[in-house]
């Protein structure tokens, strides 16, 4: 499955009438705006971004979700080489995500957004 997606993904970019990429600002809330007034029928995003904003919006009933996908988005937090800060805010990410997951608080806040830690680490070991 994967590997037909990304090959998909690849050979039907080009073709503005199949593949639409959203670029800038709010692309979850702009994504799902798009398929629910049925101008897309399928819209791809991050695990992540798509359960916190249906949850947020109440609509999770009106979307399904058909599946995931790792190889083909795989979510990043980056920091820019340009700042100076970038190396030490990248290990305070790091460790501070390291102590939610030993302190299990990384259940309550996940919690928050409608996702299920052990849901998300079945699906993506």
């Amino acid at each position: 499955m994967d590997d037909d997606l990304i090959a998909y993904l690849a050979r039907e970019q080009r073709n503005d009438a199949r593949v639409h990429v959203i670029h800038g600002g709010d692309t979850t809330s702009r994504g799902l705006r798009l398929l629910l007034s049925d101008r897309v029928t399928t819209f791809l995003e991050g695990e992540y971004s798509a359960t916190y904003e249906l949850e947020k919006r109440g609509i999770s009933d009106q979307v399904v979700i058909a599946g995931h996908t790792r190889k083909a988005f795989e979510d990043y937090t980056g920091f820019s080489p340009h700042n100076p800060d970038a190396a030490r805010y990248a290990q305070i990410l790091s460790d501070s995500l390291r102590e939610l997951r030993r302190s299990g608080r990384i259940h309550e806040i996940l919690g928050r957004y409608g996702i299920s830690f052990e849901q998300r680490t079945a699906q993506h070991p």
